[in-house]
């Protein structure tokens, strides 16, 4: 009798000690949200505190968009920069297929935004030509990352040269990200221009990604790290 219960106790103490992290399942959205409500229920404590529940709102919204609001609503909630409230506002209940990152679909387009998207276009221009490009200009096509391929590593990384010639496969993807940056991929000339004739398949969320610098791909948190999940 004895020993029973403490097989009970035991599993009962198993089961509670699980953490956030092992919680995480790539298929369930609601995981990430439950989380993140976990990670925030005793307050922010510090940015990364901050950035980590970020990262695991957007998850759940890229992983189901009908978390889409409810994962806004719960960076605002934890947010206290006034700017970046104002642009997840403007994400709220508008057409996901834009980007308002860059491109507000309000007449608040500010000169900074526009700054930004020129910024993005003349690196991803200057790419396209081979040319050197600086750690500035790097840094305004970051937020896009992801969606380039493993080759495209030299240009995040200063301590390389960044001069390279690409390859047609490369050149498409930087039309890719171009089409991201001015508001996604919504005419069909576009998709076939950059696909070869297939859709250009984009997230939902692409928009909430890019604004918060989350990589979408990435969604199992590992040893204090984002990392993608293994295929079997």
């Amino acid at each position: 009798m004895m020993h029973s219960l403490c097989s009970i106790i035991l599993l009962i103490a198993g089961g509670t000690n699980t953490s956030w992290e092992d919680s995480l399942d790539s298929q369930d959205a609601m995981t990430y949200i439950r989380a993140a409500e976990d990670l925030s229920a005793d307050g922010i404590r510090s940015s990364s505190h901050r950035k980590l529940i970020t990262h695991l709102y957007v998850l759940s919204a890229i992983i189901d968009p009908v978390n889409r609001n409810s994962a806004i609503l719960g960076i605002i909630s934890i947010e206290s920069d006034e700017n970046l409230i104002l642009q997840l506002k403007n994400l709220l209940y508008v057409n996901p297929t834009l980007v308002p990152a860059v491109v507000n679909t309000g007449p608040s387009l500010t000169t900074q935004s526009v700054k930004r998207i020129k910024s993005a276009c003349d690196t991803l221009v200057a790419m396209r030509q081979g040319k050197t490009i600086t750690a500035e200009q790097a840094l305004a096509i970051r937020p896009w990352s992801f969606m380039f391929p493993q080759s495209f590593n030299v240009y995040f990384q200063e301590t390389q040269r960044r001069k390279k010639i690409l390859d047609r496969n490369e050149i498409e993807s930087t039309f890719k990200v171009e089409l991201e940056v001015l508001g996604g991929s919504s005419l069909w000339s576009a998709d076939v221009a950059t696909s070869g004739g297939n859709p250009v398949v984009m997230s939902l969320s692409d928009d909430l990604a890019t604004l918060l610098s989350v990589d979408p791909t990435k969604k199992l948190y590992k040893n204090g790290r984002w990392v993608k999940e293994l295929k079997n």
